[in-house]
């Protein structure tokens, strides 16, 4: 799932998320890239996120 289409299905501001997908892989976890290196997120990502901001 695209990181705008989480952020809206989530109702967080899609700039902050992507800090927090930042702050992720900044401590180690690689989260899914597409081709074009956009973060494309897999149900582990959501689960990893979601843990993150809870």
């Amino acid at each position: 799932m695209y990181l705008a289409h989480f952020a809206k299905l989530i109702q967080m501001d899609e700039y902050r998320l992507f800090r927090i997908c930042k702050g992720i892989e900044e401590n180690g976890y690689q989260l899914n890239r597409n081709e074009h290196g956009h973060i494309d997120l897999t149900e582990t990502d959501i689960t990893v996120v979601l843990s993150f901001c809870l």
